[in-house]
């Protein structure tokens, strides 16, 4: 082949690999294998120096150790049984009156589940007060699921990610869904004013191009210690000497009842979506030009290559490459994109290209 149209195909190519590569890395799933990469890199990491990074702008409350018991029932209303523990809505309530009377917080997430089957007496004054604050955001796992009060839905964002046969950790955080937006996405549209639109397959950021989904950095991991309990912020108007002001106020479990394993070891739900907050601040869904340039010109490269016979194309060269490379743009750039599923491609090209010109050569 002529060396004019193999850079033209290698031009065409690196563009359709570029376009299939972000369509995998948005999808809500993990399909390729950045986690085992990012994992075993921490792991050795992890031997030589911490990474985890403070911040003195949040303010985590733990509902752990402050529950109460009540009747949960089911569809048809009929009793399931008198000891289900749910955090303890009188003492939710109260604490989300003293923030609002105190005005002066930053943001709330409040990764606490409110479902239809669940009632206690506290509930109508909970949910009032939650209806009349402003810069708080609810979990749930779907709209459905939540009691029918208004109160709640206009406060309210999913907060939940997708699994796999093969991959039951946590691995990518999904901004926005085709049901609604995320907890996160809704924090950041009332925080930054900003949100990330759909175009088709493609997703923006106002003029920025960006991800709906993302490998989550998983940055902040709190100790034991930066978590205050529920009961003690409401002891003695502890709450009017701790400082709140501008911060961002996480109010869920810290561990046992919501806890997901993810590649920095077992994490709160409340904490991954802390961090995937963090993320859109820092603007972590954004594509950046630098990691569009890098894949496109090992695309190119990759392309040429095939197209030229050169025998270290192989399935393992590409994911050795890659590998390094999802290291690298993890470590300097808070970017990850998609590995395995990427080179498998470039590995079904090669043997196309193989097939053609045994044919051609046949003929």
């Amino acid at each position: 082949m002529p060396i004019r149209r193999k850079l033209l195909f290698s031009l065409l190519i690196s563009i359709v690999m570029l376009v299939f590569s972000y369509w995998v890395t948005n999808l809500h799933f993990p399909v390729s294998g950045e986690k085992e990469v990012i994992s075993i890199f921490e792991a050795i990491r992890g031997l030589f120096w911490s990474q985890e990074k403070k911040t003195d702008d949040v303010l985590l409350v733990d509902v752990l150790y402050d529950k109460e018991l009540i009747t949960k029932t089911d569809e048809l209303g009929m009793p399931l049984g008198d000891g289900y523990a749910i955090t303890d809505r009188s003492k939710l309530q109260r604490l989300l009156q003293q923030l609002k009377d105190k005005k002066d917080y930053g943001y709330i997430l409040l990764d606490v589940a409110f479902e239809k089957d669940e009632e206690t007496d506290a509930d109508s004054l909970l949910y009032a007060t939650i209806g009349s604050m402003d810069r708080i955001v609810i979990a749930c796992d779907s709209m459905e699921a939540l009691p029918d009060i208004d109160n709640l839905r206009c406060k309210a964002a999913l907060a939940h990610y997708y699994l796999t046969p093969v991959e039951a950790d946590f691995v990518k955080y999904p901004y926005l869904f085709d049901e609604g937006k995320s907890m996160p996405l809704k924090f950041y549209e009332d925080s930054a004013k900003r949100t990330i639109e759909r175009h088709g397959i493609f997703y923006t950021d106002g003029c920025r191009l960006a991800r709906r989904s993302i490998v989550l950095n998983i940055n902040y991991i709190p100790d034991d210690s930066d978590w205050m309990r529920l009961g003690d912020v409401l002891y003695d108007d502890m709450i009017g000497q701790i400082e709140t002001k501008g911060k961002l106020i996480v109010i869920g479990s810290s561990k046992e009842s919501d806890v997901h394993a993810t590649y920095r070891g077992p994490v709160s739900g409340a904490v991954i979506n802390l961090n995937a907050c963090k993320a859109l601040l820092a603007g972590h869904h954004e594509v950046s030009l630098m990691l569009g340039v890098l894949l496109f010109v090992s695309f190119f490269i990759f392309s040429y290559a095939i197209l030229s016979h050169q025998s270290v194309c192989s399935w393992g060269s590409f994911s050795l490459f890659l590998s390094v490379l999802c290291i690298l743009t993890y470590c300097f750039m808070d970017e990850v994109y998609d590995i395995f599923i990427t080179s498998t491609a470039f590995w079904i090209i090669k043997k196309i290209v193989n097939f053609k010109d045994k044919r051609a050569y046949a003929e």
